[in-house]
């Protein structure tokens, strides 16, 4: 039996999917050891020995940083391999719909559900309601700059998103430097070329 994600695009790279375990695990232990160190309220005590230990845990934020080398990644591998591998051109149109009807359902579901619980709590609806707003459209980082007051995880989708809306800007620049490198051949020989080729593909 084979353990591995059902991939719509038929595209499946175990190296990202390991990265992102890397990414995951790294942010998990973090928030651990500070949930640790704010109920205890002091530094959790290691022997010397676990000094490089800790300081991996205490530098597990920057996964999110890793998710979003990530996402940028993932995102330009079907506009490179259109323009460079004369691949499928991509529908810009199909590429936007997609990342909404995968994130927005959810990522919406998820903040009612808070701005419901905060309104249960006793925190009146008018205040929450302008915050609310700018998270649905993933604008609360850029009108407030600061985190959601809602769900203060949700400012790294946002930088997602701006990912996700920006991505396919670029393809015209790219289109119009075609004349100046020149495409690599489908049936490409040359080893390092044949990788990064299986690696778009």
């Amino acid at each position: 039996m084979q353990l591995r994600r059902i991939m719509t695009s038929g595209s499946w790279i175990p190296q990202i999917d390991g990265l992102r375990f890397v990414a995951i695990a790294s942010v998990l232990l973090f928030h651990i050891l500070g949930q640790l160190e704010v109920r205890t309220g002091h530094p959790i005590a290691v022997q010397p020995r676990y000094s490089l230990l800790t300081r991996l845990l205490g530098n597990g934020d920057r996964g999110v940083l890793l998710f979003f080398v990530i996402s940028g990644f993932i995102l330009a591998r079907p506009f490179l391999r259109q323009h460079r591998f004369q691949g499928k051109p991509v529908n810009v149109g199909h590429y936007y719909l997609r990342r909404v009807t995968r994130l927005e359902p959810p990522y919406i579901v998820a903040l009612l559900l808070y701005t419901a619980a905060f309104v249960a709590y006793g925190v009146p609806l008018a205040i929450l309601l302008p915050h609310l707003a700018a998270s649905v459209f993933y604008l609360h980082g850029l009108i407030y700059r600061a985190m959601s007051p809602i769900d203060f995880v949700v400012w790294s989708l946002e930088i997602e998103i701006q990912f996700y809306l920006l991505a396919p800007l670029p393809r015209h620049r790219v289109s119009s430097a075609q004349h100046r490198l020149p495409p690599l051949p489908v049936g490409c020989t040359h080893p390092r070329r044949r990788r990064v080729q299986l690696l778009l593909e």
